[in-house]
């Protein structure tokens, strides 16, 4: 079966409490492209979808560079690597209903090249122009001599922008108070998280006033640990000239909830 290979080249903190507040971000990796094939379906795309977790999140924006070996027409080159990046991006949007912006460029990878053919039985080719080596990796013994190289350079980098998704959508301010206060009442600390993140991000998108968090009132109790830490990490998040305080409330966290 022809799959897709991908390397992630994005960062994950490891602070739940941190990640737990966190509304927007933005994931960065890159995905190979192999030789000869041009359309990627969202099967291809679904085991990228998965390990990205992306199932919590809206995909807002996508912007790829797509990059082609240097071998072959320029305008033939260019034209795939775009034909390429669109079938990603439509492959991910089937995913989701909201439209995603998307920004696709497509080069040839001569930077790369360059670089790397100087590392090979080959390394005059760095000093041609680029006309001259268009001719002779038309030659197929150097082209398959340098394949290994060539093959690195077909890749697309992608940068993907996220927004989590709203754990109460059309709730109304009270009617998340009540949902929030049930679930606590029940120790349905997952759903409590959904909920008070679903606040942080109201009031990062300015619909709710930040003293509206402080209602969510959360028992000093060590199965809600989680909550109130990402509480007083979302007040440094929201304001970092007051990191002393928003460390001194996680310090007192600490010494109520040891361990």
């Amino acid at each position: 079966m022809d799959t897709l290979s991908y390397g992630e080249q994005f960062d994950t903190t490891r602070h739940h409490s941190a990640a737990a507040i966190i509304k927007r971000k933005a994931l960065h990796f890159t995905i190979p492209f192999e030789r000869g094939k041009s359309t990627y379906s969202p099967a291809d795309l679904r085991p990228l979808y998965d390990s990205l977790r992306l199932t919590d999140f809206t995909i807002t924006r996508i912007t790829i560079e797509a990059y082609s070996s240097v071998e072959g027409p320029e305008d033939r080159n260019i034209a795939l690597q775009e034909q390429r990046a669109q079938s990603i991006v439509d492959a991910l949007q089937s995913y989701q209903d909201p439209s995603i912006e998307r920004s696709v460029k497509a080069s040839e990878n001569w930077v790369e090249f360059l670089r790397d053919v100087r590392l090979t039985s080959y390394a005059e080719l760095a000093l041609m122009d680029r006309a001259q080596v268009k001719a002779r990796l038309r030659d197929k013994r150097v082209a398959d001599h340098l394949e290994p190289i060539l093959k690195a350079h077909r890749k697309a980098v992608i940068t993907i922008e996220l927004r989590r998704k709203d754990a109460a959508p059309g709730l109304s301010e009270e009617e998340v108070l009540r949902a929030f206060e049930q679930a606590v009442a029940e120790k349905n600390v997952a759903h409590a998280r959904e909920l008070q993140n679903s606040v942080i991000d109201r009031i990062m998108n300015e619909e709710l006033p930040s003293a509206f968090l402080d209602r969510l009132e959360i028992p000093m109790q060590r199965e809600f640990s989680n909550l109130l830490n990402s509480r007083a990490a979302f007040r440094y998040f929201e304001d970092p000239r007051d990191a002393l305080s928003a460390y001194q409330s996680l310090l007192d966290l600490q010494r109520m909830l040891p361990g």
